[in-house]
């Protein structure tokens, strides 16, 4: 009777090992792969980071290229405002001049 008694707490001492053993090995597996999506999680966030910088940067250019737009608009509108109206001859478009009359 005590040799059965002790074959039932050697062998349930080997299962509860055996389970422990399992159980460190996928805790240990579960470790590895948490770090490795930290690490990618990371590398996104840094990606992230230089993408909005690389955003706001082209952005400024955008409103700089936009006011000196404008700028050249109103200074074309104004110059056209100021300058006389070309003469509209059929000669002076086609960009040929007419000859001068002999007196």
């Amino acid at each position: 009777m005590k040799n059965l008694v002790l074959a039932i707490m050697v062998a349930s001492l080997a299962i509860l090992g055996f389970y422990a053993y399992q159980s460190s090995q996928k805790v240990a597996a579960l470790q590895v792969e948490v770090q490795a999506k930290e690490a990618a999680l990371v590398a996104k966030e840094a990606e992230k980071a230089a993408l909005e910088k690389q955003v706001t940067e082209l952005q400024a250019q955008m409103d700089k290229l936009g006011a000196e737009l404008e700028s050249a608009t109103a200074a074309a509108a104004a110059a056209a405002a100021t300058s006389p109206a070309p003469a509209t001859g059929g000669a002076a478009e086609a960009g040929t001049a007419a000859p001068a009359p002999n007196p």
